[in-house]
């Protein structure tokens, strides 16, 4: 049997390998983001099965990839904790922002902060504001959704603006 650090590494290998179809994807969007996000042991005691789960979470590319994880864990362990969630959500955060051209999704206390590659353009513009979101602000290189207006439910609205976001790119 490998040890933590060795399973690791294999993984971290693994995970730096092109796609088998030669298609490189863009880089997934950094999150700075004030969420907590873990599989408690409580949830998957085993700690094998919490590296590897940890490690396909890492991997999921498509929202289709993220509620496939989030079926088979409910289905394995039952009903995902707060944790579990906000790690599925975080996950999601990252596939949606991929398609959309995403380099950084972060916060400030007044704002969340979705960060575009080579900036924004007007059909981002006109994505967001098709959305009626109040408070959501398209500058030239990022789009600014006000904390206030977002609320404590915020994650799905920020995954609705990159959705906006990814259908305009």
């Amino acid at each position: 049997r490998r040890g933590p650090v060795a399973v690791l590494s294999q993984r971290a290998r693994r995970a730096a390998a092109p796609p088998p179809d030669g298609r490189a994807l863009p880089p997934a969007p950094r999150i700075d983001l004030p969420v907590s996000a873990s599989i408690p042991e409580r949830y998957v005691a085993d700690m094998e099965t919490r590296l590897a789960i940890y490690e396909r979470v890492a991997g999921l590319d498509s929202p289709r990839d993220v509620a496939e994880m989030e079926e088979e864990l409910r289905d394995r362990f039952g009903e995902p904790p707060p944790l579990v969630q906000n790690l599925l959500g975080v996950a999601l955060l990252k596939a949606v922002g991929r398609q959309a051209g995403v380099e950084r999704i972060s916060t400030s206390p007044e704002s969340f902060h979705l960060r575009l590659r080579g900036g924004t353009t007007r059909g981002h513009q006109r994505a967001v504001d098709a959305l009626g979101v109040a408070g959501a602000r398209v500058g030239p290189e990022q789009v600014r959704i006000a904390r206030e207006q977002a609320g404590t439910d915020w994650m799905p609205l920020i995954v609705r603006v990159l959705r906006a976001l990814a259908g305009a790119a």
